[in-house]
């Protein structure tokens, strides 16, 4: 049987499709800002509000209208490999002023998750002044603004709030010596849903943010192993849930529980190890007899 020369000849290889090109953030919300009268526009990010164990923590990107785009693959940082994260770090701080504030869970007890969300901003935003950079404008990750205060009502005048004397009395701290008047920054805010993904500045914070956070969470493993911090960072994974389950939280002064009493039941509020919601009550009750509670 004769086979043709067609059918005898080889297929050509069919080319690969070329990898799409990985999304990145951009500048287009920043130049909005400039465009508007912004001299500088600050990029704000949280990493670690989820989280059961460690600080909180909040980056801070300070950006000018000559700014280009220079890293590429800037993105969420819980888009980059732990490896990527760190190798930006430097491409980042070489790029733009970023610094990083963090708020440890005794305080974080004391002040709720807001107001230590605004003060560990305001605590980066403090080391960024010091340094001589100061935002006229914001863009904040999510669509909820915890950056900016609420107005002063007649009720909260009257009433003193021992979370907010508290906040004020470290915003005060985190601002002594940095210059001017010492002033707490202020500034309007834009929220973005989305922005770590859309918004370069704010992907910055969020990278830089999120390597300083995760080598706290490995240095803290080394004292105070078991949990598993190196590798959860203090989310509430099962393994560290487990771990919580069998050996209790850690109790050091800075990685032990605080006990409150709430009128429903037994609770371990945030601290650099859990929440008692994450452990038994049986062993709630046998912790909270080693430590003083507090009602």
């Amino acid at each position: 049987m004769k086979v043709s020369a067609q059918q005898s000849a080889t297929k050509p290889a069919q080319a690969k499709p070329a990898k799409a090109t990985p999304p990145a953030a951009d500048l287009e919300y920043e130049q909005q800002l400039f465009a508007s009268g912004a001299r500088t526009v600050a990029g704000i990010d949280e990493v670690g509000r989820g989280s059961m164990a460690g600080p909180v923590t909040v980056g801070v990107a300070i950006l000018t209208p000559d700014a280009t785009l220079e890293v590429g693959g800037l993105i969420d940082s819980k888009a980059l490999s732990p490896a990527r994260r760190e190798s930006m770090v430097p491409e980042v701080r070489q790029w733009c002023a970023v610094a990083v504030g963090h708020v440890e869970p005794v305080d974080i007890d004391r002040l709720g998750m807001t107001l230590s969300l605004r003060l560990a901003a305001q605590r980066a935003l403090a080391e960024l002044a010091r340094r001589g950079y100061r935002a006229d404008a914001a863009l904040l990750d999510g669509k909820h603004d915890w950056f900016t205060p609420p107005q002063e009502d007649l009720f909260s005048a009257l009433v003193p709030d021992p979370a907010q004397a508290h906040y004020n009395a470290l915003l005060a701290q985190a601002w002594e010596g940095a210059g001017g008047a010492g002033e707490p920054a202020q500034m309007p805010v834009t929220m973005v849903i989305k922005g770590d993904y859309k918004c370069a500045s704010i992907a910055a914070a969020s990278v830089v943010a999120k390597v300083e956070r995760d080598e706290l969470m490995v240095q803290l493993d080394t004292r105070y192993p078991g949990y598993g911090w190196a590798k959860n960072k203090g989310y509430g994974s099962a393994a560290h849930r487990e771990a919580i389950s069998v050996q209790g939280p850690a109790r050091s002064i800075d990685s032990h529980g605080r006990f409150r009493r709430p009128p429903s039941r037994l609770r371990l509020l945030r601290h650099s190890a859990v929440r008692v919601r994450d452990v038994p009550e049986n062993r709630a009750s046998e912790a909270c007899e080693s430590l003083t509670c507090h009602r």
